[in-house]
C-alpha cells in the first residue's frame, strides 16, 4: 500500500469546507475593533492537517515539505495575511494585542520547535502563541543553540523565551505599557540583552560554552542593529530624493 503523499494531505485538509464559515468568530474585546478583527482571522477555519507531535507520513522526511509557506508556517491564506498585518502594528498598539495572548484556539502549524537545533515533530500552535511570535518579532528562543543545558548550579535550563521575559517585566499589560514608546529595534535589543543577562546569571559549564552561547546572542544583536541602520538609511534617502526632485516653475502672478 502506497504511503499518502504530502501534497495529497495538504489538498485534502486545506480544501475542506471552512468550519463555521457563516458564523462570525468571537474574540476578546481589546478596545480596538480593527485589531480584534485581525486576531479573529488568526483563528484557523480548517483543522490542523497532522496531529500535534505527529510525524509526516512516508519516507520523504521534512525536506521540501509542501505544507509550509515561505514563512515556514502551515497556515491558510487568511491566517498568514492576518499574521503579517498584525506584525506591522506599532508598539503603541501592543496594549490591544496582548488582550488575546490567552486565546487557545488553533491557528497554524510548524515543524518545531521552530528554530531549535533539532527540529522534529509536528506542532500545532494556538492563537496565543501567534500573538507571542508577533510581539517578539519572531525572535527564536533557541538563539543560544541548545535545547537544554546545565547552569553553574548544576540545574537543567531551557533557553530563555519571550514569555519568560514578559513575566519578568510584570506580565503582558505591564510589558506592553513599558515598550509603547519604543521602536521595534529597541524592543528586540532589550529582549536580547535580557536573555544574555539571564544566561550569565545561570552560569556556564565552562568558558567555551559561555563564549559559544553568548556569541550567538551578540550576532543576533548585530543583525538587529544593522537592520535598523539600513531602515534608517532607506528612510533618509527617500526624504532626500523628495527634496531633490525638481519643483515646477512658478508662474508669474497676472497683472
Amino acid at each position: 500500500m502506497k504511503s499518502i503523499s504530502l501534497t495529497a494531505i495538504f489538498l485534502t485538509i486545506f480544501s475542506m469546507p471552512a468550519i463555521g464559515d457563516d458564523t462570525a468568530i468571537v474574540v476578546a474585546d481589546s478596545g480596538s475593533p480593527k485589531i480584534d478583527r485581525l486576531v479573529a482571522a488568526l483563528v484557523s477555519r480548517v483543522p490542523a492537517p497532522i496531529p500535534f507531535g505527529g510525524k509526516i507520513p512516508g519516507n520523504s522526511g521534512f525536506g521540501g515539505l509542501s505544507l509550509l509557506n515561505s514563512s515556514g508556517r502551515c497556515a491558510t491564506k487568511e491566517v498568514e495575511s492576518a499574521f503579517q498585518a498584525l506584525k506591522a502594528l506599532t508598539p503603541m498598539d501592543y496594549r490591544f494585542l496582548v488582550a488575546h495572548s490567552g486565546d487557545d484556539r488553533y491557528s497554524y502549524s510548524m515543524i518545531g520547535p521552530w528554530g531549535s537545533p533539532t527540529m522534529s515533530g509536528w506542532i500545532n500552535y494556538p492563537v496565543g502563541h501567534a500573538i507571542d511570535e508577533i510581539l517578539s518579532n519572531e525572535v527564536s528562543p533557541w538563539l543560544g543553540g541548545y535545547k537544554s543545558r546545565k547552569g553553574a548550579d548544576d540545574k537543567a535550563y531551557t533557553p530563555p523565551g519571550f514569555t519568560d521575559y514578559v513575566d519578568a517585566e510584570g506580565g503582558y499589560d505591564a510589558w506592553a505599557t513599558s515598550v509603547s514608546s519604543l521602536s521595534r529595534k529597541e524592543i528586540d535589543l532589550r529582549f536580547l540583552r535580557w536573555c544574555i543577562g539571564l544566561e550569565q546569571k545561570r552560569g556556564f559549564a565552562d568558558d567555551e560554552e559561555q563564549i559559544t552561547i553568548l556569541a550567538r546572542y551578540n550576532a543576533k544583536i548585530k543583525e538587529v542593529e544593522q537592520a535598523g541602520a539600513d531602515q534608517h538609511a532607506t528612510a533618509s534617502e527617500s526624504k532626500s530624493e523628495g527634496k531633490d526632485k525638481p519643483q515646477p516653475e512658478s508662474k508669474p502672478a497676472p497683472r
